[in-house]
């Protein structure tokens, strides 16, 4: 990568970040969301300590959901605002999706961290193979965040941004919760052949994502 493709992409990062910071919204509605959704479902399992089947099912309904929402909006608000064509002007279509999507990594590597964190804290579950548990919330993070900036990326020129955005990261979404469930399963615990091929599938989908993002935004910058 050349140093102007570096700096492109840190100036996007940087772009996004300066942004946060100055509404604090996104870190704000993030930590707010962790907290909340996770204090509703302990409060709803009373003492029940779920089982590895349960709390990985849980830990990824909360996680794929406040990804599928929040994250795309780093491409939609660029067209709602109307900074979406001078983008286009000032930088190289992959490095914008580069820069948006490494901001959304963060973001979402936060996420998962409080929820994974609050959640274990809060019902006693044990972490049987914390490796295991490590690498599925950090690939999942990651793997959430590229189909997420992908939805947004695809869905940002349509006149209905937000709706376009959900129907094409749903079935993404679904198929990566289903490789996240029996990832985190087998760290909590379920025996399982398969515990650290679904780690691995979740590297997977994200390097895929990752590679396959912005050329295919690349195809849409030049419409």
């Amino acid at each position: 990568m050349s140093p102007s493709w570096s700096r492109e992409i840190v100036a996007v990062f940087r772009k996004e970040w300066m942004s946060e910071v100055r509404t604090i919204s996104g870190l704000a509605s993030t930590a707010l969301y962790a907290l909340v959704s996770v204090l509703i479902l302990t409060a709803a399992l009373f003492a029940l300590k779920p089982g590895a089947i349960l709390a990985s099912g849980l830990l990824w309904t909360l996680c794929v959901l406040a990804g599928g929402v929040t994250l795309p909006r780093t491409f939609l608000a660029e067209e709602e605002l109307g900074t979406g064509s001078l983008l286009r002007m000032i930088t190289r279509p992959e490095a914008a999706y580069w820069g948006k999507a490494l901001f959304n990594m963060v973001l979402m590597l936060v996420l998962t961290g409080l929820i994974f964190g609050l959640f274990a804290l809060n019902t006693g579950i044990k972490i049987a193979i914390p490796e295991a548990f490590l690498l599925s919330a950090i690939f999942g993070s990651t793997a959430i965040a590229g189909t997420s900036t992908l939805s947004g990326a695809l869905a940002a020129l349509s006149s209905n941004r937000a709706t376009v955005a959900a129907a094409i990261s749903v079935p993404l979404l679904v198929f990566l919760a289903t490789l996240g469930v029996a990832a985190v399963s087998y760290s909590l615990g379920e025996p399982s052949k398969t515990g650290w091929t679904a780690v691995g599938g979740l590297f997977a989908y994200s390097v895929l994502t990752g590679a396959v993002g912005p050329f295919v935004y690349k195809q849409l910058w030049r419409r």
